[in-house]
């Protein structure tokens, strides 16, 4: 799920070089390592305590560019947050192009599946 809303993202022109993890799972390092390597990206980490209260912050940073507040989501200054990072979750380049090919495996048999499905309920 998290390659797809990343290559949409991709698609429409907002490119990501590192995610930032927030909420409980960011402590669990073996999910951090899957989804740097499924991603192909870097994946930041944070103090627990802080990383909860991050995703509240990014979320009102979207919406505060939705509104136009800013004009770009990096011109929000997140200080506070970034004084509590502990470190980088690297992706492994072998791993990446493992993942990135049964990723466009699973997308052919999706689209195929889709279609099939399209003609049964027509």
């Amino acid at each position: 799920m998290l390659r797809a809303i990343l290559d949409a993202l991709e698609e429409n022109g907002v490119l990501l070089r590192t995610l930032h993890c927030g909420g409980g799972g960011c402590s669990v390092g073996s999910l951090l390592k899957v989804i740097a390597d499924t991603c192909c990206k870097t994946v930041a980490v944070y103090r627990e305590d802080v990383a909860r209260l991050a995703s509240s912050i990014g979320a009102a940073a979207v919406a505060a560019r939705a509104l136009n507040y800013f004009t770009r989501l990096d011109a929000v200054r997140f200080d506070y947050v970034a004084r509590s990072k502990l470190g980088d979750v690297e992706p492994d380049r072998v791993m990446c192009l493992a993942y990135r090919e049964c990723y466009s495996r699973f997308s052919e048999v999706l689209s195929f599946v889709s279609e099939v499905y399209r003609k049964v309920l027509c």
